[in-house]
């Protein structure tokens, strides 16, 4: 190979690397959904973050569910709000789906803060449901409930 083509080989496998290497000050989520037997389903999510502090809202939705807009003021009756505190580094979250929820669809943020129902507005019915309000969105996904 002659010096030119391997300073471009080079130039076309750097950002490879560099995109598949691991750093403390990385920001990473990812999700996967797990089919098991017996028809059971987990929601898995990885995090990498730098810093403590943060949060993992997930928003489980079922196939009957009217509306998916909203999140926590979203037919109650149909979805559930669940809320995690991230650490610094790697991080894997498990969620068991129950039943109900099985071919439906999830919403997943990571926020930056956590307001407790003190601190929220008077008028915010959905932070006084459920206590508390997550604010400063970092990363937000969308997905079924169903593997494949």
């Amino acid at each position: 190979m002659s010096r030119l083509k391997q300073i471009l080989f080079l130039f076309q496998i750097l950002p490879l690397c560099a995109f598949g290497a691991s750093s403390k000050n990385e920001t990473s989520v990812g999700y996967r959904v797990k089919g098991e037997t017996g028809g059971a389903v987990t929601l898995i999510s990885t995090t990498q973050l730098p810093a403590a502090g943060l949060w993992l809202g997930v928003t489980l939705y079922s196939p009957s569910a009217q509306s998916t807009h909203g999140g926590a003021g979203a037919d109650p009756a149909n979805s559930v709000v669940l809320v995690y505190p991230l650490k610094a580094g790697r991080a894997i979250t498990e969620i068991s789906v129950e039943p109900r929820f099985r071919n439906g669809t999830f919403e997943m943020a990571v926020w930056g803060r956590r307001i407790p129902k003190t601190g929220c507005a008077v008028d915010d019915e959905a932070c006084h449901k459920l206590g508390y309000r997550l604010t400063e969105m970092k990363s937000y996904s969308w997905g079924y409930l169903t593997p494949l």
